[in-house]
């Protein structure tokens, strides 16, 4: 997950530039791109149409966020724990928009975002949030 940061600065050509070093080290497949600027992600899909966004909001998110991702060719919606509701799920998969939230750092929240069917998470834990995904696949498979 790369996040370009041009927020409060825009830097020229950043996304042109971005995407020539990663086209030069072959990553095209394995990279995707969040930004709170979403100009910046309409860029990259412009320069990169099969390139996978998602847009970064605040802790409030925003209303009806599937249709607003769906609308402007982000893959994903990338909120704030603290202002997702499951509404804001149950919506963005209704458009077949991935979810991946931030910043998940206690089990009531990765537990609350598993069982939403959340896609993804931004943590300061990765270990662990790993061990319990695997865990619960796990027994949910036997």
């Amino acid at each position: 997950n790369i996040e370009i940061k041009t927020g409060h600065i825009y830097y020229e050509d950043i996304e042109k530039k971005m995407l020539d070093i990663i086209h030069s080290h072959g990553l095209d497949e394995k990279v995707m791109f969040s930004s709170f600027n979403h100009m910046s992600l309409v860029k990259v899909k412009e320069l990169m149409p099969k390139g996978e966004c998602g847009a970064l909001l605040s802790e409030r998110g925003i209303g009806n966020a599937g249709y607003y991702c769906h609308t402007h060719g982000f893959e994903c919606y990338h909120p704030g724990y603290q202002g997702l509701t499951k509404e804001q799920v149950d919506g963005c998969k209704k458009y077949g928009i991935k979810i991946n939230v931030w910043t998940v750092n206690t089990m009531h929240e990765l537990e609350q975002l598993y069982e939403w069917g959340c896609d993804g998470i931004i943590t300061n834990y990765p270990e662990v949030c790993r061990a319990w995904v695997e865990y619960k696949e796990k027994k949910k498979d036997s």
